[in-house]
């Protein structure tokens, strides 16, 4: 039997019809999924010439989530069928399900050998058991009754030591909860409910973060007030549903203290965002986006389970372009290529630092990445069993939409930012305000002062008139690149050795510079 990764088992009753040479392909098919052949009816005097219907009863086990299980197992079976090209039909299937131990949880400690120690133990006696379970130290038992407990505590197991007479066990701090012990029926699902309250009151934090930073006269503030209102709504329900032995004003303590908590950590998140996110994006808007990257990654990791690496390797591909033989280097320049352009500058006449060209790969390489949405979305596909027969109108969608991705992604996050930046640039330079600096760019007004008369000093692309300011956009090999807002946007290009640059601080307006490098009011 091979070894597989597998999260649910099912058991069918498969019905074959075919001659003895079907029968032996579908039992050495189940053997190869690593599924198992419970029983089977087989028809006696079966020969690969003649047919007969034979009885199985399969036991599937394969991954993905519980949603639909039911459906995917049967699914899968008829896909080995239509594979195999035989006969079959599922006439039973359901899955297998485990009955959970609901018996409490003890852990062993030693008493308290003073009145003192015991006072302390009995005020924190939670806290010292949630310390000790922690450090997984002590013998944790699973029994009825107290004196089950105590009596597995002090039965010999091969190898451990021999625990002490004066032994005592306690209930686990968990399963004590908030209101006594927990009811049977939730206990199986406590995990699973809270998970998901934890992660729809992380939402509530960033849009309580979102909506702190917007008007009550925006539409986006009642916006963000309905997503807080029906995420906490949905989060008490859930609550609700997997702790019915909490009281109502547990419920609504809890509700409190979580959301108060995801807000305090969304604000704290955003605030620490915000310095690393790029100009125009906020804190909570930078946390939305790590969330979809996180979640993105975790569906991507839900394909690499469900399928093998030759099958993921194509959705792969993409990621790979940016590291083709002389694509890589050129990938750093690009945005800055833009931004320039729209300032009427060739990109050689600026020199861009290698670390400002890293930061332009990693933003391009960001932006190209949201076609990652769509193998991530065929991974969610197949772990809730909706890509178990693998059509391939299926895969077409999922293909159109990861070059969709693709397209937009580079054209929206890398291609306009930097054009409208660039834009932005020379309409600012024609105004004479301050251009904002970008992709590695910073471009600054200065004076400019000839070091020997204006005559002998060399220009390229223009008139140099030292009365002035100049936009000095940056240099190259000794040779700096000016911009005049007053003649005209054409750049032109000065050696460094040849002039001295004063760098004024401000946008110049309608001032002229002055021989001393500095603005005539």
């Amino acid at each position: 039997m091979s070894a597989v990764r597998w999260d649910q088992r099912a058991v069918a009753q498969v019905t074959v019809r075919g001659t003895a040479t079907d029968q032996e392909l579908f039992t050495t098919a189940l053997s190869e999924q690593g599924w198992v052949e419970l029983d089977s009816t087989v028809p006696a005097g079966l020969t690969p010439l003649t047919a007969g219907r034979a009885e199985y009863l399969v036991e599937a086990r394969f991954p993905g989530s519980s949603y639909r299980a039911v459906t995917g197992a049967r699914q899968r079976l008829e896909v080995l069928g239509e594979r195999l090209r035989l006969e079959l039909t599922v006439r039973a299937v359901d899955l297998i399900r485990r009955e959970p131990d609901l018996r409490p949880r003890w852990t062993a400690f030693r008493p308290a050998s003073s009145q003192a120690r015991a006072a302390t133990v009995s005020r924190f006696g939670r806290f010292r058991l949630a310390v000790a379970e922690a450090r997984g130290t002590g013998r944790q038992t699973r029994a009825d009754t107290e004196a089950e407990a105590l009596s597995l505590s002090h039965s010999p197991l091969p190898g451990t030591a021999l625990l002490p007479a004066d032994l005592q066990v306690r209930p686990s701090w968990a399963e004590a909860g908030f209101a006594g012990p927990v009811a049977a029926a939730s206990r199986p699902h406590l995990l699973k409910g809270m998970r998901y309250c934890l992660i729809i009151l992380l939402a509530i934090g960033v849009a309580g973060t979102q909506s702190e930073q917007t008007s009550s006269a925006q539409p986006r503030f009642w916006i963000f007030g309905v997503t807080e209102l029906g995420t906490l709504a949905a989060a008490a329900l859930v609550l609700r549903h997997n702790r019915p032995d909490w009281p109502r004003r547990v419920i609504v303590l809890v509700l409190v203290c979580a959301c108060g908590g995801s807000l305090f950590f969304g604000m704290l998140t955003g605030e620490a965002l915000t310095a690393f996110a790029p100009d125009g994006v906020s804190g909570g808007y930078a946390l939305l986006i790590l969330l979809a990257a996180l979640t993105t990654a975790r569906c991507l990791a839900l394909l690499f389970r469900h399928a093998s690496l030759r099958a993921v390797l194509p959705w792969l591909l993409p990621a790979l372009l940016p590291f083709l033989p002389g694509l890589f280097p050129s990938v750093g320049l690009w945005q800055p290529t833009l931004y320039l352009n729209e300032l009427g500058v060739d990109i050689e006449d600026v020199e861009v630092a290698a670390w400002d060209q890293f930061q332009s790969v990693l933003a391009v390489l960001a932006a190209i990445s949201l076609w990652l949405v769509a193998p991530a979305l065929l991974g969610l596909a197949h772990h809730l069993h909706f890509m178990v027969r693998e059509r391939w109108i299926g895969y077409a969608g999922f293909v159109l939409l990861s070059v969709w991705g693709l397209t937009i992604g580079a054209w929206q996050f890398a291609y306009l930012p930097a054009v409208d930046a660039g834009v932005a640039a020379s309409h600012a330079v024609s105004e004479g305000d301050t251009a904002r600096p970008g992709y590695g760019v910073e471009p600054e007004w200065v004076c400019v002062i000839p070091v020997d008369t204006l005559r002998k000093t060399p220009v390229d692309g223009g008139i140099l008139d030292p009365k002035e300011p100049y936009l000095k956009v940056g240099d190259a090999g000794g040779t700096a690149v000016l911009i005049s807002s007053e003649h005209s946007l054409d750049p032109i290009k000065v050696p460094l050795s040849s002039v001295h640059l004063v760098a004024l601080g401000t946008a110049p307006g309608s001032h002229a510079c002055t021989p001393e490098g500095t603005l005539a009011m």
